[in-house]
Parts: structure tokens; sequence; C-alpha cells
């Protein structure tokens, strides 16, 4: 069965039905507020309404919020550079906020398990009352058709990406709730870019990196929520290709990480957990996939759910959300399975020339000097 995204998108840009378009030299940051288009004012109206959800005010903490995600975890919802974010109430800045909050001081500490019957309390109240919320790891789409990145940098810049530019720090952007992964890294943007270098980093022909263009714009305009699907990204080649450079340049455009690259999840709930906090997982020299992978692949195209106990001797549902796109290389060819097939976009790569480069070290450290601009020419 043919690959339906591969056969659309090559049409796109065949040079017997149009010429690709010509990339433009300058890609240029709005630092003013757009025009007026009557934006909504609150994030259940900034969002469709499968993702709007409650935030619960306790009043034991005048400072802080409270929400649920998609799997029926609390999260700690707070503000930096006057911005709101959120974070999973049980991990370490959860923990600590909340500590802070509960009175606790290097003299008079709070003790694990009261933040943690705290968190609890707190869940209680959260399921009882409202129900689970869509709050975004890096992007959401707006009810207008246009999207909100968070760049998760000391600053707390958000890029209001619409038809006509790309506006830093929006009325509408400062408002969203953002929920923060803990191995999230910062997306840095110039004043002007353009992706006219970007071929130098991703040794592939001329059809195939307007492919890859065509998946980033993509993927970066397609939120995790329901009704959505993602194309995975297939890179082949031999070694020497710079298969796994390239995963992490592509990566680095969407929802850049810590955690650089993985090898792939043996089963559904470690992909799911794996997939939980980020638009992009990066899957490193994949030999080959069976049946029952490339089953999981296309369910976490399509957005599916996983549930599981939360604890060997707790009866209640623990879900987590199966929905993100993936990015895997390697040497050999593993897209034999039509469903996986048809929710993927492959790309084949030839040996990397260095370009008078000493070392893949050298062609990093060059990467990332223009990656800012880069960067704005993607979004």
């Amino acid at each position: 069965m043919k690959n339906l995204f591969n056969e659309q998108i090559k049409a796109a840009v065949s040079p017997s039905k149009i010429k690709p378009p010509k990339l433009k030299d300058q890609v240029q940051l709005e630092n003013k507020e757009p025009k007026d288009e009557g934006y909504p004012e609150s994030q259940a109206d900034t969002v469709p309404s499968s993702a709007a959800g409650g935030v619960y005010k306790d009043p034991r903490f005048v400072h802080l919020d409270f929400v649920l995600d998609e799997g029926y975890r609390p999260l700690v919802v707070y503000q930096e550079c006057g911005k709101p974010l959120a974070v999973l109430a049980n991990s370490k800045l959860g923990c600590g906020l909340i500590r802070t909050a509960m009175g606790g001081t290097s003299t008079t500490p709070v003790k694990r398990t009261d933040i943690n019957e705290t968190i609890e309390s707190i869940e209680e109240l959260l399921e009882a009352n409202h129900m689970p919320s869509t709050v975004p790891y890096r992007i959401a789409a707006l009810g207008d058709g246009s999207v909100v990145v968070d760049a998760t940098d000391s600053r707390g810049t958000r890029y209001h990406i619409k038809s006509s530019g790309v506006f830093a720090n929006t009325k509408v952007a400062n408002d969203l709730i953002f929920a923060r992964a803990s191995t999230a890294e910062p997306i840095y943007c110039s004043e002007a870019g353009s992706l006219k270098t970007l071929g130098d980093y991703l040794n592939v022909g001329e059809r195939q990196l307007w492919l890859l263009i065509a998946w980033l714009a993509y993927t970066v305009s397609t939120p995790k929520m329901q009704g959505k699907k993602f194309v995975h990204l297939i890179l082949n080649g031999p070694e020497g290709s710079g298969k796994s450079f390239a995963s992490m340049v592509l990566a680095s455009f969407v929802d850049p990480h810590s955690t650089r690259a993985s090898a792939f999840p043996s089963d559904k709930k470690s992909l799911a957990i794996a997939l939980a906090q980020t638009h992009v997982a990066v899957f490193d020299n994949m030999r080959t996939i069976n049946a029952q992978s490339s089953d999981l692949l296309a369910q976490a195209s399509s957005r599916a759910t996983v549930s599981d106990r939360r604890l060997y001797t707790d009866s209640e549902q623990h879900i987590i959300t199966l929905h993100a796109a993936c990015i895997m290389n390697g040497i050999y060819d593993i897209s034999k399975y039509p469903d996986f097939i048809q929710r993927s976009l492959a790309i084949q790569m030839s040996p990397l020339n260095m370009n008078g480069y000493t070392s893949g070290a050298s062609l990093q450290e060059k990467f990332q000097k223009d990656r800012p601009a880069l960067q704005l020419g993607d979004l």
C-alpha cells in the first residue's frame, strides 16, 4: 500500500506539477502586538472545547493553582516571568513549590509524606469537580488556526505563529498555560531568519529537503489533541550518512530535549511514557520493527490511550495518552507494515559530505551558531 502522505507531498513539489518555491531570504520576528482579530480572553476559549478544563484554586495556596492533565495527573500551575506554567505535582519542582507554599523553610522543613498527602487530596478534589484538561507541553493551537510555541527559555518567551508572521509574546500567547517537562531545552530565534542553509546539515536531495520542510511545518502546526494526526519520520541510510545528527537537527526545531535519542520501547506502556511529555520523540539505530511495534506507532499517530493500575495495591486506573510524532533512523528499511507506512514519511540519506569540517563536533558547532536563524525560518 502506498504511503499517501509521501505521494501527496511529492506531487506538490514535483517539477512536473509546480516548481518548488524559493525560500525567503529573511523572515522577520515581530515584537509588536498583531492586529486585534477578536481573540478570546480565556484559556478555555483559546483552545478547542475538547481541550478545555478546570483550574482548581486551593484556599491553602494563594499563589498556586492546580489542574489535571489527560492522564488524571495533578499539575501545579505557577507564574514564571509573569506567565502561567505547569509542572507535575510530584516532580522535584512541583514538590518544591508545594513545600514553599506550605511554609517550609530550612529551619522548619515540611515532610515529604505531608506533601504526598496534600497532592493526593488535591488530586481527589480535582477528579471530583473537574474534567481533565489538555495542557500543552510545547505547542498549542488556537481557535483561529494560529499556533503558539513555548520557547522554555529563561525569559519565558512564547512565539505566536500566524499567517501574517511570527510574533513574540502576544497577549493571547502569554495567557496560555503551558506544561514544562524537566528535560525540555530552550528554543532560540534570531531577529531574522531563513531555512536556506538547512540543506547544509541534511544530506538529502532538493525534493527530499522539501519533504522534510513540509514535515517540520506540519508537525509544528499539529497540536497533541483529539482528532489530530501526526506523521512519523523514517531516516534510512548507510553508516556515515548523518542519520542521528539529522534526527537531532529536525527534533531541535520542534521540541528539543536533553534526552536526545533513545532505544525504541518494547511495550505500549513504555512508549506512552516516552511520548507523554514531548511533541517529537527520537529513536536511534532501529534495526527492525515487528507487527506489535508497527501497531503502536500507528496508534501514536492517531492518538490512543493506555490504562494501567496506578499502584499494585490500587484498583484505580492510570491513563496515559499515546500521541506524538516519532523520528526513527537506521541502516535497515523498517517500513514494511501498511498501517505504519501510511502514517510515515520515509527519507533516504546518502553518505555525509563533511564539506571541509574536520569532525562531527565542528559540524555540530556550526549548526548551533546557525540554529537561531534556522529556527525562525522553520516557525
